[in-house]
């Protein structure tokens, strides 16, 4: 049984880092800070994201893409 803590935090984590970097973004996109800062938070969001259906989902298939999914989404957090 996936532990419904586990996921949530890791839903959680997506939305919020999303969001927050969407917000950044959008207060001044001219800056390269805030370009900067949204592209570290969507790599979080993105690993986040698959890391959610990496660890509910019951096929292994899926799983194992999610995975390699994760870590690409890893490789891209400086």
């Amino acid at each position: 049984m996936v532990l419904f803590n586990f996921w949530f935090s890791a839903a959680l984590t997506s939305f919020t880092t999303l969001i927050l970097g969407v917000l950044v973004l959008s207060k001044n996109p001219g800056r390269q800070i805030n370009r900067t800062f949204c592209a570290y938070t969507l790599a979080i969001s993105f690993w986040s994201f698959f890391l959610v259906f990496h660890s509910t989902t019951t096929s292994t298939n899926v799983s194992f893409v999610c995975a390699k999914l994760m870590h690409i989404g890893a490789i891209l957090i400086p």
